[in-house]
């Protein structure tokens, strides 16, 4: 679920190569089944020729997460009740975000930590993910920047919880054979670094060289993520445009995230 999303379109192109049965749902014909009188394995059935007799069935959320905690809690109840129709062995996969249990912080994160009790509380299964890369990602970025710059903060190079699209697929087939229904998974691939490169789109994702301390760029990284995150709060006492709230929250949220990686070094 979650068909025009990067991490939607990415493992259904990955599954599909690597000759698996793979279906891509879109939002709108998502809010049509969660609100139908049909149940799942109707639609399926009738739709896509899939029953649960047949297939191992694994529904994995790749929804953009909701706003606020109560819609979040809305989507996901309906729609593992439509899980639930399928029957015992069909299982529910929630994206959570990195160790939303150690800091929450930004409403995101708080989002993510409450959503993991409620699907683990009712059979599904969460896997934790960093900044997901694809593979497309991981060769074009590799290939096209060798000369960059690494953001850091305090002589540390600011680091980034990555998640590489074989690593979600090695996970995923972990999970087919898994015979407990709920279970809490941590998928990251490594740590890469927030690089300035001199061409479009002027920052990304690069992993480390770490013997290369020279080419370090120290900026204000925890006093910017502060202001921004305070003007976020402001913005959502005034019920302003979520997006930009949740875009705002980023950097915060990364911040958070540096204390994590550190302690567990």
């Amino acid at each position: 679920m979650g068909k025009n999303g990067s991490i939607g379109k990415s493992l259904k192109s990955s599954l599909a190569f690597k000759g698996e049965n793979a279906i891509s749902i879109s939002w709108a014909l998502t809010k049509t089944i969660i609100n139908s009188d049909k149940s799942l394995a109707y639609i399926l059935k009738n739709e896509y020729q899939i029953t649960s007799e047949k297939f191992n069935i694994i529904l994995i959320n790749c929804l953009k997460e909701k706003k606020d905690y109560k819609s979040s809690l809305k989507l996901n109840k309906k729609l593992l009740s439509k899980v639930d129709e399928l029957g015992e062995k069909v299982k529910y996969i929630y994206f959570s975000t990195y160790e939303p249990n150690i800091f929450t912080g930004t409403e995101y994160r708080k989002i993510k930590f409450k959503m993991e009790k409620f699907i683990l509380g009712n059979n599904g299964v969460v896997i934790r993910i960093g900044y997901y890369l694809s593979q497309t990602d991981v060769k074009y970025k590799s290939h096209n920047y060798n000369s960059s710059i690494t953001l850091s903060f305090k002589n540390s190079p600011i680091l980034v919880p990555v998640t590489k699209t074989e690593d979600l697929l090695h996970t995923l087939k972990k999970i087919v054979y898994d015979r407990k229904k709920s279970q809490l998974y941590h998928c990251y691939s490594g740590l890469y670094g927030i690089n300035l490169v001199p061409k479009l789109p002027f920052i990304i994702l690069k992993q480390l060289d770490v013997k290369n301390k020279k080419l370090l760029f120290n900026f204000p990284f925890e006093k910017i993520a502060k202001i921004l995150y305070s003007f976020s709060k402001f913005l959502r006492h005034l019920k302003f445009n979520g997006l930009l709230i949740s875009f705002l929250e980023k950097p915060y949220s990364l911040f958070l995230q540096q204390s994590i990686i550190e302690n567990k070094k």
